[in-house]
């Protein structure tokens, strides 16, 4: 029987921006990967928000947010088709691992000032979480 585990997160566009202009490279770096990077179609806020908005997502799927699980433990890339995948490494792969968590998959979508994120984790049998109920 397969388990399912759900996150969502909302980031404020001008957050991202501040952050850019205040802290530049070091913000970039912090939250993103050469291969992220290099895959983004606009190096801008917007861009960047959404990335960030989908990688909080995944940490509610994993149960663990930074430091726990760095940000750059996860990459937001595209696939063929343009569509937004999830490449995990490191402590995010671990977490999955334990999880039982085979896949996470997400959905990007920018409006208003927003970049929000949902996130879908698709695991086998019960999920290995001392906090889930069975």
């Amino acid at each position: 029987m397969a388990s399912f585990r759900v996150g969502i997160d909302v980031v404020p566009v001008n957050r991202v921006e501040r952050s850019l202009r205040r802290f530049g490279d070091m913000f970039v770096r912090r939250f993103f990967t050469d291969g992220e990077l290099g895959a983004m179609p606009k190096k801008d806020a917007l861009h960047m928000a959404g990335r960030i908005a989908a990688k909080e997502a995944c940490m509610k799927v994993l149960g663990a947010g930074w430091p726990q699980v760095p940000w750059t433990s996860l990459e937001i890339l595209r696939d063929a088709t343009g569509r937004p995948v999830v490449r995990a490494g490191g402590r995010a792969l671990a977490t999955m691992k334990r999880l039982q968590i085979k896949e996470i998959s997400v959905s990007l979508s920018h409006d208003g000032g927003l970049a929000l994120a949902v996130a879908l984790g698709v695991g086998e049998g019960q999920e290995n979480d001392p906090g889930h109920e069975r």
